[in-house]
């Protein structure tokens, strides 16, 4: 059994180098783009925390809440598409991204039983690259514009060791993570303050735009067990989508 501590590559208080990734493409242009962080666009080389040790990286959850509410939006609104930093991966890897309604009024996940409800996820493939990049995905996930969301990246563990960017210009909500099987003792939800790690804020945005109106093409047709007409005009001895649309 390998023993896992907490580190930061290169250490979490010196700083050696930041990078600006610039905006990412919206995947939707039509959509807002919101954020928690107050740089959206700078990740800070040697700034990023993680379970590891020389063998590889543990399985990690790294969330990120948003309090929709402060969006001025009303009714239901989508979450289109989730952009997540990523300092560096030397391995490709297979993600998910996922969205949960917070629903117990406290903006800590876990913070009472059952508290996250699971609304979407999508699957994304971390190409694994050395320099910061963005890791961008769609979605649909229909949430209501009074919700609290948390924003969830899975990254399996592995022989490798990626990283999620990060720095340490502020941010407007807490930077989440949690490891899947307790190692280094971080089973629950916990911020990288609550670690140790307080200057490491995830990088990170979400875009979101009014839902749709529902399109009633989709709706099921319903049944109909009377031959009322058919292609001439008149009843045809079968019972079939005439027989609908002649009522």
């Amino acid at each position: 059994m390998k023993t896992l501590q907490l580190t930061s590559v290169l250490g979490i208080v010196a700083y050696v180098a930041s990078t600006s990734l610039g905006g990412f493409t919206p995947c939707d242009p039509d959509s807002t783009t919101t954020t928690q962080s107050v740089d959206p666009a700078t990740i800070t080389i040697g700034g990023s925390v993680a379970c590891s040790n020389t063998l590889g990286t543990s399985a990690h959850q790294y969330g990120r809440s948003y309090d929709l509410s402060t969006l001025g939006m009303t009714g239901d609104i989508e979450i289109t598409c989730v952009h997540w930093g990523i300092e560096s991966s030397d391995t490709e890897l297979d993600c998910t991204v996922s969205i949960f309604i917070d629903t117990d009024g406290d903006p800590a996940p876990g913070s009472s039983a059952g508290d996250l409800t699971f609304v979407s996820s999508a699957m994304v493939t971390e190409p694994g690259t050395m320099t910061p990049h963005w890791l961008s995905v769609n979605l649909s996930a229909t949430v209501n514009s009074s919700d609290r969301v948390l924003v969830v990246l899975d990254i399996p563990g592995s022989a490798g060791f990626p990283l999620v960017g990060t720095n340490n210009a502020g941010e407007l909500s807490p930077s989440y993570l949690r490891t899947l099987n307790n190692d280094c003792g971080i089973v629950n939800w916990t911020t990288t303050g609550g670690i140790g790690f307080p200057s490491a804020h995830w990088v990170q945005s979400i875009e979101v735009m009014a839902a749709g109106t529902a399109d009633p093409c989709d709706e099921a047709l319903p049944a109909c067990t009377y031959d009322i007409t058919g292609p001439d005009g008149d009843p045809d001895g079968l019972i079939d989508v005439n027989d609908i649309l002649g009522v």
